[in-house]
């Protein structure tokens, strides 16, 4: 319960501190994953973007994440073609086993949406973080994500996604903190 309450607290502050960007949550019948982001800077090439993430599992497995990430347009032969390359940081709390991870992985991204439909949206992203980078009770990280999405008002998605995120274990097990379908909104303001 006291992590339900951190969790409340931390989206509370994120909240508080937003004054542009964009939040997206996405729940599944064992895990809710709140996120934050905003637009550091713009160029003629794309925008910097940081982000903030909590996660919270069923099994009360707690997990942050951190990042910075550099998108813009694939080229003009590709239109409708986002790209992205980025830095996350990840910390989990691995409740039934005590374990803790903590990960700087590389990831990337890519994101289309089809001129002729632009209210419907498709994207996946993936960031891993290898032994070097990854440390605490764990050797290895792994985050992927996609998704399908439709703009219901200019300024909000519905989606529907599947998520896997995996931690490989000093010990030589897998433990997935998440693996699955889960369902989202995005709102931007």
């Amino acid at each position: 319960m006291n992590a339900r309450v951190g969790i409340a607290v931390a989206l509370m502050v994120v909240a508080g501190q937003a004054t542009a960007g964009k939040i997206d949550l996405g729940v599944s019948d064992d895990t809710v994953l709140a996120q934050y982001a905003s637009t550091i800077s713009y160029s003629s090439y794309g925008h910097t973007d940081w982000n903030l993430g909590l996660m919270y599992t069923e099994e009360d497995d707690v997990m942050g994440a951190l990042g910075i990430e550099m998108i813009g347009e694939a080229g003009s032969h590709a239109p409708g073609l986002t790209g992205g390359v980025g830095i996350k940081t990840y910390a989990v709390s691995i409740d039934n086993t005590n374990d803790d991870v903590g990960s700087v992985t590389l990831g990337g991204m890519l994101r289309f949406v089809p001129p002729k439909v632009n209210r419907l949206s498709m994207g996946a992203g993936l960031n891993y973080g290898p032994d070097v980078t990854t440390f605490g009770d764990a050797n290895r990280f792994l985050a992927f994500n996609s998704r399908i999405g439709f703009e219901v008002l200019p300024e909000a998605s519905l989606y529907v996604g599947y998520r896997k995120i995996r931690a490989r274990m000093e010990r030589g097990y897998d433990v997935d903190l998440d693996k699955g379908w889960h369902l989202g909104i995005t709102m931007s303001f």
